[in-house]
């Protein structure tokens, strides 16, 4: 597993995959926990989303002709998306979204769909896009399109 330094927390290094794990915790606790918990993940965001913030930040300002790539779940929610060049949206219907998030959290629907309508609607997020993907299929139908996106960034 990859460290990376936005991952940093109380001084110990989280791998970055440990990282997505605690963005998705994060975004159903938001919105199902009670106003206790509600004021610790705010806390936890305030330590958190400026490291991140500042990791985006620092990358960006490097001065590279390389191709960068940011895969942010919650782009446009925490800011980074004014960092980008161009964006890329990835999309799926409801009901593929909810049947998603529901196997790969081991979570009921009524939470997963809570989390979906605590997130920028896909039509809010198109109209921020430069690039939409359409993910209604399987993961290879995925790859050849993201395959057909990237080699239009490399001409």
């Amino acid at each position: 597993m990859m460290n990376t330094r936005f991952g940093e927390f109380g001084g110990q290094y989280i791998p970055e995959i440990l990282m997505s794990e605690i963005n998705h915790v994060a975004e159903a606790y938001e919105t199902v926990c009670d106003e206790e918990n509600k004021e610790k993940l705010k806390r936890l965001n305030a330590i958190i989303h400026p490291k991140v913030i500042n990791f985006y930040k620092e990358l960006k300002e490097k001065k590279t002709d390389k191709v960068i790539i940011f895969d942010v779940p919650l782009l446009f929610e925490s800011g980074i998306d004014k960092f980008c060049d161009k964006i890329l949206v990835v999309i799926s219907d409801y009901e593929i979204q909810l049947n998603r998030i529901v196997e790969r959290d081991k979570i009921d629907r009524e939470l997963a769909s809570k989390i979906i309508k605590s997130q920028l609607s896909n039509e809010e997020r198109i109209k921020k896009a430069d690039v939409v993907i359409e993910n209604n299929s399987n993961l290879e139908d995925l790859f050849e399109k993201v395959e057909r996106f990237c080699e239009t960034i490399w001409r």
